[in-house]
């Protein structure tokens, strides 16, 4: 039998361009951490992920995906002079604190920062690459930007992201492509730097959408739907209803691997 563990965006996705499967989701819902409410008023609030990135391989992947759906004209872009990308806050020591937003912005000292970003990425282009198969998130940022960027920025975002501890979660799992940069270019500055000077996202092997190519052009910074990240959701249990047959409240307990697969 082939499997599908788990009836997350990425689980569904995965079942979408499948052929007949069948997934497991241990709760009684689709969507993992998406969630999205409607208020009496018709506010939507999002109680998980509210936007979603554009950039690479993956933002290309997404944006196939949602065009695939039908949902291309209801995409929202927020481009990345919209005041929400310039606008970041951090809540650290029961404040909010406004990232830097600009690059004359990384000169000056931002609380809780003690001195400005600027030092951070110095930090990054002088610091030796160490070759490592994995570590931590917080591990990686700590010794690529300092311990300030990993315990205020890094673990904030992490928890913003998953409502996980950056110092158990592995950078090769959530941040694959930082550590990639580093591994490869010898620091995460210098990799995106020889990445932005090329002419264009390597998307070999990977269609380019029309959704995507707009992204580009309009320079998003992210995106959402209409109705809130659920819609993607409810949209792709809709589409696999006659193809998927998706198990719900059914935990998998064990994997054993086999020669020739895995059984569950």
């Amino acid at each position: 039998m082939s499997l599908i563990l788990g009836g997350g965006i990425s689980g569904l996705a995965a079942a979408f361009y499948s052929t007949p499967i069948t997934l497991l989701e241990s709760s009684s819902r689709l969507g993992g951490w998406v969630r999205s409410v409607q208020s009496p008023e018709g506010l939507i609030f999002e109680k998980g992920p509210r936007t979603i990135r554009p950039k690479g391989r993956l933002g290309a992947n997404t944006l196939k995906l949602v065009e695939d759906l039908g949902l291309a004209d209801q995409v929202i872009p927020i481009t990345s002079s919209h005041p929400t990308a310039q606008n970041r806050l951090i809540y650290v020591n029961k404040k909010l604190h406004k990232l830097p937003s600009n690059f004359f912005s990384l000169f000056k000292t931002h609380s809780p920062f003690s001195k400005p970003l600027i030092f951070s990425i110095l930090h990054d282009l002088t610091t030796k690459t160490v070759p490592k198969s994995d570590e931590s998130i917080y591990d990686f940022v700590s010794r690529r930007f300092g311990s300030e960027v990993a315990d205020y920025a890094v673990s904030s975002m992490i928890c913003g992201i998953c409502a996980g501890d950056a110092k158990k979660i592995s950078v090769n799992f959530l941040m694959a492509k930082l550590f990639e940069l580093e591994q490869l270019h010898g620091g995460v500055i210098k990799g995106a730097i020889k990445e932005m000077m090329s002419k264009r996202p390597d998307l070999s092997g990977y269609e380019e959408s029309e959704l995507y190519r707009r992204s580009r052009i309009e320079k998003w910074s992210v995106w959402s739907v209409e109705g809130g990240l659920q819609t993607i959701v409810n949209t792709l249990g809709e589409h696999l209803s006659n193809k998927v047959e998706v198990k719900m409240d059914t935990t998998c307990t064990n994997l054993e691997f086999l020669e020739k697969g895995v059984k569950a």
